[in-house]
This record gives C-alpha cells, sequence and structure tokens, in this order.
C-alpha cells in the first residue's frame, strides 16, 4: 500500500483564457452583415437583371447599405441613439465613403488582377473594408459622449 502523503496528486491544467471581444464589436458585425446581405442582393439585381456594369450596381447597392447600416449601428450596434443625428450620420457617410474607395479599389483589383468572379471578389473586398476602416470608423463614430 502506497504511503498517503507520497502519492502525487494530477495537477489540474490552468484554465484557458477566451478571447473575449467586445459587445459592440460583436454587434457592430451583425449589423455589417445584414446589411451587407441587402446590399449583396441590390448588387445582384442592378447587375443579373438590369445589365449594370458590376461597379455602377455595387456602388448604387451601396445606398442602402448606408442607410441601413446607420440605423442599426446607431440603434443597436452603440446604442447611440441619444447622440444628435446630423453629426453621426456625417461622420457615417464619410465612413461609408473612405470604405467604399477602399472596396472599389480591391473589387477593381480582385476582378482584374485575380479574374475571381465579381461576388467573391466582392466578398473578400468586404472583410478586408471591416477590419481596416468600417469597424474603427464606427466605434469612433458612436462613441460614447458625455
Amino acid at each position: 500500500m502506497p504511503d498517503p502523503v507520497s502519492v502525487a496528486l494530477p495537477v489540474a491544467a490552468p484554465p484557458r483564457r477566451r478571447l473575449r471581444l467586445p459587445a459592440p464589436f460583436l454587434r457592430c458585425a451583425v449589423s455589417s452583415l445584414v446589411a451587407v446581405a441587402i446590399e449583396f442582393l441590390l448588387m445582384t439585381l442592378f447587375v443579373s437583371v438590369f445589365h449594370l456594369h458590376f461597379l455602377v450596381g455595387w456602388l448604387l447597392a451601396t445606398g442602402g447599405y448606408l442607410a441601413l447600416n446607420f440605423v442599426l449601428n446607431r440603434h443597436w450596434s452603440f446604442r447611440a441613439g441619444h447622440a444628435p443625428v446630423g453629426g453621426q450620420l456625417a461622420r457615417h457617410a464619410f465612413a461609408v465613403a473612405l470604405g467604399v474607395t477602399q472596396g472599389t479599389a480591391l473589387l477593381w483589383f480582385f476582378d482584374h488582377t485575380d479574374h475571381l468572379p465579381y461576388q467573391l471578389g466582392w466578398a473578400f473586398s468586404g472583410c478586408i473594408v471591416f477590419g481596416t476602416s468600417t469597424y474603427p470608423l464606427n466605434r469612433w463614430n458612436f462613441r460614447k459622449t458625455r
């Protein structure tokens, strides 16, 4: 029989730290995905049904994205409905204009250089733009002010 003092007890592994994303980041991502889904449907309609050039169709569809994304971010993602709407809308339009500029260049690049279908280039462009400008600028725009 082993000596009770000399028996090695199993040591529990230290708890794993989980990556916790801020709730506004997750809500902003969901808001962007909802607005992007509408944008994608409009873009596909403009390009496939009305036979517009894919960049023109995308730019037109972005208007729907701008409106829907602004409302979702203001009232749900960042809960910033208390702030004056005019300044927020102007800053949001700036953020979307910057994203459109980035997205247009990336979409053109993926279509003309990599010869990807416009839908796939659009998806890649959107992921890059969300991480580099959409979330950071929306976080700044809808920040809590005193």
